[in-house]
């Protein structure tokens, strides 16, 4: 009866650590899931701001707005967003800025299409 009961508890350890092994990584698969959305949450956040202040500017063409959109566009930089946004921000920046500044109406068009783009990102398009 010792050799029996020894296999069963050895078993049963097996199937608790196999248990706890499974729980524990779909545990950690959660947790990555989890910190990808708040990651994608937090650049669509920094996108949003920035391209807020970039209407502003071609809404309100001024020395103020102008500034407030370069400064928006620095800091989506400085604060890690992905290089696609960036480049998103940029190019609707530039845009923008050919539009008001030269008169542009090509850029005035591209200026609203780039809007577009950056408006249809959420953070469930990662």
């Amino acid at each position: 009866m010792g050799e029996g009961s020894s296999h069963v508890r050895n078993v049963t350890i097996l199937g608790l650590i196999i248990v706890g092994a499974v729980v524990t990584w779909i545990l950690y698969k959660n947790r990555l899931q989890e910190e990808r959305e708040r990651e994608a949450q937090r650049q669509v956040l920094i996108l949003r701001k920035a391209a807020d202040a970039i209407v502003r500017y071609r809404d309100d063409p001024n020395m103020l707005t102008k500034h407030d959109a370069e400064v928006a566009l620095d800091e989506a930089g400085e604060q890690g967003i992905s290089s696609n946004k960036q480049q998103m921000l940029f190019n609707f920046h530039l845009d923008v800025e050919k539009c008001r500044e030269l008169g542009d109406r090509k850029a005035c068009l591209e200026a609203i299409r780039d809007e577009g783009k950056v408006m249809k990102i959420s953070p469930s398009a990662e």
